[in-house]
């Protein structure tokens, strides 16, 4: 009974907290951090009615006292930092305010919970070494989850994220902490007997996502969000579930045979995985690139993004995930959708280098491939520049990924996460690398159910409260209002949308929406009296992954690539079996600009895409992602000769 009403008197104070934290939502704007001093008075008037503590000893008194301290000026921090994440420019006034307001808030309330939380756990009879027990699986379970997994994939891939190991540290740590914290309150709340039962599963996951992680990933594909088959490789996968059973099993019997020495061993345990990941992320620190720590780097601004030159244009249209069966599938349905694109050239014989968005537009605006021994990235943009040509790109987010040319774009800016321009999406980025480590510690059969994917890391990181770049197809042709620049330079453009990235529910019309956008954008060249001396490209970073149901092998090799040259006019829509390779991009850039040398810069740049005819054979290679490489396929004829590669498994393995 005594339990009973504890529990009652515990939820009045916590519907009480739970009103308060309600309005705050609605008058915080007006009130600002004043509002949550208010609303900690309004509490203490209610709350003084409830008969708040008996006080059984002193130590337990002054123990309530620290732990409530500490509870209440934690979530007050949270508190904080949620309502300032949801308003701009706040100032270091209202965000003390803030602070101390919302703890005093939560302050009697959680006098009241850890008051009743230290009674309720003393009712039960429990072993004193139990608590300690219960504590170092929930901090070695967490840690496994919130550091080591997390960690071990920034510090594996540190140029694929423009944050610094720092930020990442900020998202995880709170959460880490308050998920031990709330883990170990229920925990150490239930009856001993399914404590023991849980304590069990701690130990068994804590051994078999570690095991997972170290021994059954290998060759798994990509982390990032590579989907994955463990039905490529069956005898691994059964292997990896024999062991997670007989682990299980083990820890089980264990448990009744040796109750009495369990604890000792738990202990070992987790002392001994702690020490491991531990040492492997010091040594990971170590050998990190400085760069991994700082929290500098570059965003493309949206100034001037729909402005064109009078005197020339070069303008890439980017549309994302767009595989060239789509456009074969829309040729053969429905050939009058293209006739707007008459000027144009449609390739539909195309290999991408890479993959992924990272990687295959790095290596189209630079021509720079892993494994080349050198570049000549600053001669071709220098000649562009020399040229008279501004040079602007508007990729999605403002997320930059072209360390090499960003000294010669125009729209380029440094900033630095966090300063006043730029706030960090903490929440975004903990919620998605958690999503990362339980892709790891899965048992390769339930990789498969994975919906990590790697398009969740290109738009989460950098939130800029002045510059984004219309991403979404839609906002994208809404805003899509061209007009004329002023000043004579000519401009070389790159746009990059959403496209029929996955998730997508129907590729077909969400592809030809996005082409609608590309006939306005002739529309609109036309009207501006600029068409004619503009070079057009509408193109895709690469073709589809095998998510889709309809695409049985995962190229994402052949994407979308159509071309309108500089005075170009012709009656219908050319398409062209050419063997073109994305290696040919900026050859063929610099060949529209007037730039291109002959064979001498065929030795630097590489070969336009005019230098191949329709028939003809090539051998290409394309880079699949896989884990610590790419798996490099080579081919010469078409698509369909691709896709018998692919499948038939016939590749080298080339480390990054």
């Amino acid at each position: 009974m005594k339990i009973v009403k504890m529990i009652l008197s515990g939820l009045s104070v916590i519907s009480v907290f739970l009103i308060s934290i309600a309005i705050s939502v609605f008058i915080s704007p007006l009130f600002g951090g004043f509002s949550f001093v208010l609303l900690g008075l309004t509490s203490f008037v209610l709350i003084k009615y409830i008969k708040i503590v008996e006080i059984e000893s002193r130590f337990r008194f002054l123990l309530t006292i620290v732990v409530t301290v500490i509870l209440a000026f934690s979530l007050g921090l949270f508190s904080k930092e949620y309502f300032n994440a949801k308003l701009s420019n706040v100032s270091y006034v209202y965000e003390l305010i803030s602070y101390i307001g919302f703890s005093f808030l939560l302050l009697i309330p959680a006098f009241k919970i850890v008051h009743l939380y230290f009674s309720l756990i003393l009712a039960y009879k429990r072993k004193k070494n139990s608590y300690l027990v219960y504590l170092f699986g929930l901090v070695t379970l967490g840690y496994m989850f919130f550091i080591q997994f997390p960690s071990d994939v920034f510090f594996s891939n540190p140029d694929e994220f423009i944050f610094s190991y720092q930020i990442l540290l900020r998202s995880e740590v709170p959460v880490l902490l308050l998920a031990i914290a709330v883990a170990y309150f229920v925990l150490t709340l239930l009856p001993p007997c399914i404590s023991e039962v849980i304590n069990r599963i701690v130990v068994s996951l804590s051994i078999g996502c570690y095991v997972q992680y170290m021994f059954f990933n290998k060759g798994m594909g990509l982390v990032d969000g590579g989907t994955y088959r463990w039905t490529d490789n069956k005898a691994l996968a059964y292997i990896d579930i024999a062991v997670w059973l007989c682990l299980i099993i083990t820890m089980l019997a264990g448990y009744i045979k040796f109750k009495k020495k369990i604890y000792k061993f738990d202990i070992f345990i987790y002392v001994l995985l702690l020490f491991m990941m531990i040492s492997s992320l010091i040594t990971n620190i170590i050998n990190a690139p400085k760069e991994a720590f700082s929290n500098k780097t570059y965003q493309f601004t949206t100034d001037d993004e729909f402005v064109l030159s009078p005197n020339g244009n070069v303008i890439v249209f980017i549309i994302d995930e767009v595989d060239n069966m789509y456009i074969d599938e829309i040729l053969d349905n429905d050939k009058e959708f293209f006739d707007d694109f008459n000027d144009f050239t449609l390739y539909d014989n195309t290999c991408c280098v890479y993959d992924f968005t990272a990687t295959s537009k790095n290596q189209l605006f630079t021509g720079y491939c892993f494994g080349d021994t050198e570049n000549h990235i600053d001669e071709c943009y220098q000649r562009i520049k020399d040229e008279g040509y501004m040079v602007n790109f508007y990729s999605f987010q403002g997320y930059s990924e072209f360390p090499d040319i960003y000294p010669y774009i125009d729209n380029c800016k440094e900033i630095y996460l966090g300063d006043n321009d730029c706030r960090v999406d903490y929440q975004n980025i903990s919620s998605d690398f958690i999503y990362m480590s339980l892709y790891q510690a899965y048992p390769n059969v339930l990789k498969d159910s994975s919906k990590v994917n790697s398009l969740v890391f290109n738009h989460i990181f950098l939130v800029d409260k002045k510059s984004e770049s219309y991403f979404e197809n839609e906002d994208f042709f809404n805003h899509m209002h061209f007009s004329l620049a002023d000043n004579p330079e000519k401009r070389f453009i790159e746009y990059h949308i959403r496209g029929a990235h996955f998730p997508c529910d129907n590729h077909v019309e969400t592809i030809k929406y996005c082409l609608s956008i590309g006939k306005e954008m002739v529309a609109q060249l036309k009207e501006l009296g600029v068409y004619d001396n503009s070079c057009i490209i509408i193109m895709s970073d690469h073709g589809l992954h095998d998510q889709s149901e309809y695409y049985t092998f995962p190229t994402a090799g052949t994407p979308l690539f159509m071309i309108k040259e500089f005075e170009k006019s012709d009656i219908n829509m050319k398409v062209s079996n050419a063997p073109i390779y994305y290696k040919d991009f900026m050859p063929t850039i610099l060949y529209n600009m007037g730039l291109f040398e002959g064979n001498e810069d065929r030795e630097k740049f590489g070969t336009p895409i005019y230098d191949y005819n329709d028939g003809e054979k090539r051998s290409r290679k394309w880079y699949d992602s896989d884990s610590g490489g790419y798996r490099v396929y080579t081919y010469e004829g078409d698509y369909e000769e691709l896709k018998r590669v692919v499948n038939e498994g016939n590749y080298t393995f080339m480390e990054r």
